[in-house]
Parts: C-alpha cells; sequence; structure tokens
C-alpha cells in the first residue's frame, strides 16, 4: 500500500517500524507497526498480511485539513470499516464517496486508488480488509448473484453504497481485534474470522439486492436521519417507531424496513447494539468507572448494566477492562 500527502504536491509517506506496544489495542499478533510523523500529522498503521488476506488498523490524527490518496497494486476486494469519524473519497472510476462513522465500504479493483480527505483536530480510526481474488471465490461460490468476472470487472462497489455496521458484522470485528491467541495460533483464528467476515457481508449484499422497497436517495436519507435521532442520547429511553416516523416523514412500515435494509437489525435492536458499543468503548479507551459508564449508557443499576452487557458480548464490564 503506497500513501501519499496531498497538497500543492503530491508526497509520499516514508512510514518508520515501531515496536507494537506503541500501539497496544489491538494486538493483531503477528503484525507489524509503522508509523509517520510530523508537528501536525501523525499516522499509525498496525499490519497483518498473509497470502489470502491483509489486516490494516489505521490511527490518524490531523492538526489541519489533509488530503491523503492510498494506492493498492493488490488486485481483489479491499473494504474499510469507519471506526471513528466520517470520510469524503474519491475513488479512481466510481467517483465520490460519502462514508459515515460506523459504516462500511467494500469495492472490487485490480488497482485500488482513492484520495480521502480528513478534517484537521480530530483522530480517525479505520479497519482495512483486504481479501484475495481466491478467497472471494471460495465464499461468493455460495452466492452466484454477486460472482464477479475477474478480466472483465472494472473497479465496482459491492455494496451499493457505504452502510451501516450490522451486529453480525461489529461482532466478528470485534473477535479480530479482540484476538486472545499467540502469534501462531492467530493465524488460524484471523484465517477463520476474514472468512466469516466476507460470509456476512456477502450476506448483507444479498438481502440489500432482494429489498422488497426501493429506496430513493431522500428515503435513505431520512432513514439515517431517523438512526441519529434515535442515538443521539444513549442514556435514556429511546424514542418510539412512531415518534421517529413523524420526525422524518415516512411511514412506519417503510422506517421499520429501511433499518434492516440499511443496518441490519430492527429499529430497538439498532439503540441497544449503540448502547453496548458505547460502553464497550468508554471501556477501553477511558478511566470512567463501570458505575458511570452503566449511568451514560441509560442503566440506573450497575447490576443490570453488568448483566446486559455480559449477556450482549458474553464477557462482562471488567473482564474486558483488564484487557486493555
Amino acid at each position: 500500500m503506497e500513501l501519499y500527502l496531498v497538497n500543492s504536491t503530491k508526497t509520499p509517506v516514508q512510514f518508520e517500524q515501531k515496536s507494537v506496544a506503541a500501539l497496544s489495542y489491538p494486538s493483531l499478533p503477528g503484525s507489524r507497526l509503522f508509523s509517520y510523523q510530523t508537528p501536525s500529522i501523525e499516522l499509525m498503521v498496525k499490519e497483518l498480511i498473509t497470502d489470502l488476506f491483509t489486516i490494516r488498523y489505521n490511527v490518524f490524527r490531523f492538526g489541519k485539513n489533509q488530503a491523503i490518496e492510498t494506492f493498492s497494486h493488490q488486485a481483489g476486494v479491499h473494504s474499510r470499516v469507519l471506526l471513528q469519524g466520517d470520510l469524503h473519497y474519491d475513488i479512481e472510476q466510481i467517483g465520490n464517496l460519502h462514508q459515515r462513522e460506523e459504516s462500511i465500504s467494500m469495492i472490487w479493483s485490480e488497482e485500488a486508488r482513492c484520495t480521502a480527505l480528513f478534517e484537521g483536530g480530530k483522530e480517525y480510526r479505520t479497519l482495512d480488509i483486504y481479501v484475495s481474488p481466491g478467497l472471494w471465490e471460495q465464499l461468493s461460490f455460495f452466492f452466484p448473484e454477486l460472482r464477479l468476472h475477474w478480466q472483465n470487472e472494472k473497479p465496482k462497489l459491492l455494496l451499493p453504497q457505504p452502510c451501516f455496521v450490522t451486529p453480525a458484522v461489529k461482532d466478528v470485528i470485534n473477535e479480530i481485534l479482540d484476538c486472545p491467541y499467540d502469534e501462531q495460533t492467530s493465524r488460524f483464528y484471523f484465517d477463520l474470522k476474514v472468512r466469516e467476515y466476507l460470509y456476512v457481508l456477502l450476506e448483507q449484499c444479498l438481502r440489500m439486492k432482494k429489498s422488497r422497497y426501493r429506496y430513493t436517495p431522500y428515503d435513505a436519507e431520512q432513514i439515517y436521519k431517523a438512526r441519529e435521532i434515535l442515538l443521539a442520547n444513549l442514556g435514556k429511553p429511546p424514542r418510539t417507531i412512531r415518534e421517529l416516523a413523524k420526525m422524518v416523514g415516512l411511514n412506519e412500515d417503510k422506517l421499520k424496513a429501511g433499518f434492516k435494509h440499511f443496518f441490519g437489525v430492527a429499529v430497538f435492536e439498532a439503540f441497544q447494539h449503540a448502547r453496548m458499543e458505547k460502553a464497550r468503548d468508554l471501556l477501553l479507551h477511558t478511566n470512567e468507572p463501570i458505575k458511570a459508564i452503566a449511568s451514560l449508557t441509560g442503566y440506573l443499576r450497575t447490576t443490570n448494566f453488568i448483566t446486559a452487557f455480559r449477556k450482549y458480548f458474553g464477557y462482562t464490564p471488567a473482564s474486558l477492562r483488564r484487557k486493555r
């Protein structure tokens, strides 16, 4: 992967390899850590490369607005999960793309080149997973509607547009980032998890193709707006479907179906998913007491929060915090 800073000129980024301890989370056993730093730019890339796939975790911080161009010579499927921040892209032979936080984009390309615009004063975190044509073919065989003819295909979006990460995809992402194994065992583990990640994305692609509704750009924008309203305050009870539908000017059935189409879950599943993900993020990246995190995510009793968290993730808040 080549990376360039785009200002009045295009300057290649010269990374330095660092100790993986400099970015302790995620561990990604067997990975290498690269960094680049200037007074206004800090880039950290943790990368795990195999013959069939590449996992790349990126942390970018900018003191001022910055455009970055990336270029990959690898033919295959390139996906990006935007874990923190919103991005605007210009992807060669595809066009402009707006990707929101907690969404995923996926493209096929023989050579992937894109320019992303980063806003100053913000931190961006992404998870990029590249899948080789061979691995894609193994799984897409079970989804004939999504098969690609590699030699004749131009770059194309495999998801019609960047879609919010569904709970099923998010679970796999968390399992990749929270890998509990040593370097030798983790190779087998990552192979399984990347296949699972690809499988659930293919299911999502197929579901979107078969949706009974056809959504206009206006419909999509209003459904995204409804989600923003729903998740605006996770410390309070959620708004009803009737309230949300009225606020965004859609009928209730279309709003409910739209949540399933764009986010892969029902309305109140989306709310619970967001509460649990916020709690997880606070546990990993702050020193807030568990009692305070329970309150911030809408639980009056800490015991109820711990029970809900353990039911959702399969482990307790305290055990997650010990992994930091």
